[in-house]
């Protein structure tokens, strides 16, 4: 009978794709699944559906097991799994020894498009407040105490070897540049505080999509030690600096949650082009679509070059109450400013 549970637990999960089950099932999630798998069976055959159709009825069914499992009163699942001589999963004892559920970040994540995955401005910029007129608001925009998010920093032997110190040279001021763009935006209670980095012994191979996955994932073999080192250092935010001039970096998510809190930045771009900080505001949850670009004379941190005909990028999240050479550097519909205030107190609580 486990045997058997177990193998339909399995073929479910790789069909539902948008999630893991990794709590331990209990007597009432196992004849869910039985029910699951007698239906199943008894069922004609079906077209799969595509990618980004609603989930499926196995999907569905693992989670009605799930739910069942759970919400029975008297004891724990896990309780009435022992005494069914339940199953329970390989990453299931992987959390229970973390302290915590884990996941594959990239359970059903297709690609994204290519002019959507990564910031590809492949222009290093050179600015100066002062002749820009950068002038922000007279006092932040919210009244908050300090909200400071921890980041842990991984760089390649690659990307090492085009300075003497890739810590001094890049990663430090590209977070003191990051700190720099807060300020100037009325933002500036937000700080990102550098915890931790060291160079990975990850040998870099496919394209910059292929190394965030690699970095962001759990138990795959390749850069596990982030996870543990996330831990120690209770960095709410990881980035990767590469040697891979396939764009200047990408992040999971916009708005990610704790376990996707990763990001990829190429070297040349870290620092240069904000591209870190900029990677670090889609985790936290700007986006592209409220960045802002004044014609072809200038454009915020989250705006690419071919939205002006490529026009410097300035260190400025989009705000209505920031001014560049007196024009206001936003609108009520593209305040990215506002999008990092509301949202940095949930990811500096990460860890």
């Amino acid at each position: 009978m486990t045997n058997t549970l177990s193998s339909v637990l399995e073929r479910h999960r790789e069909r539902s794709q948008g999630f893991a089950l990794v709590a331990p099932l209990g007597g009432g999630a196992m004849l869910a699944l039985q029910a699951l798998q007698q239906t199943e069976d008894g069922a004609p055959s079906r077209p799969a559906a595509p990618r980004e159709a609603r989930p499926s009825t196995a999907a569905i069914g693992v989670l009605a097991a799930l739910a069942i499992c759970l919400g029975l009163a008297g004891t724990s699942c896990q309780d009435r799994d022992a005494a069914a001589g339940g199953i329970r999963s390989e990453a299931a004892v992987a959390a229970g020894a973390a302290g915590r559920t884990l996941r594959p970040i990239t359970a059903g994540m297709p690609r994204p498009p290519r002019a959507e995955s990564s910031d590809r401005d492949m222009q290093p910029t050179t600015f100066s407040p002062a002749t820009m007129a950068i002038v922000p608001p007279a006092g932040p925009r919210l009244g908050l105490d300090d909200v400071v998010i921890d980041v842990i920093v991984a760089y390649t032997k690659a990307a090492a070897s085009h300075y003497a110190n890739i810590e001094r040279e890049v990663i430090a001021p590209a977070i003191e540049t990051g700190n720099a763009s807060f300020r100037l935006s009325g933002i500036g209670q937000v700080k990102l505080r550098l915890v931790h980095a060291y160079q990975t012994d990850y040998v870099e191979s496919g394209d910059q999509f292929v190394h965030l996955w690699r970095f962001a994932d759990k138990a795959d073999g390749q850069m596990d030690e982030i996870h543990e080192l996330r831990d120690r250092y209770r960095a709410d935010v990881a980035i990767l600096v590469v040697d891979d001039a396939d764009g200047c970096g990408q992040a999971t998510r916009v708005q990610a949650d704790e376990d996707e809190a990763f990001a990829v930045v190429h070297h040349a771009c870290a620092n240069a082009n904000f591209s870190l900080v900029h990677e670090i505001g889609h985790l936290i949850g700007a986006s592209h679509e409220q960045g802002y670009v004044y014609g072809s004379e200038w454009r915020d941190i989250m705006s690419y070059k071919a939205n002006c005909g490529g026009c410097p990028r300035l260190p400025v999240w989009s705000n209505p109450d920031v001014t560049v050479r007196g024009v206001p550097a936003g609108s009520p519909g593209h305040d990215n400013a506002r999008v990092i205030a509301d949202n940095a107190l949930r990811v500096a609580a990460f860890r």
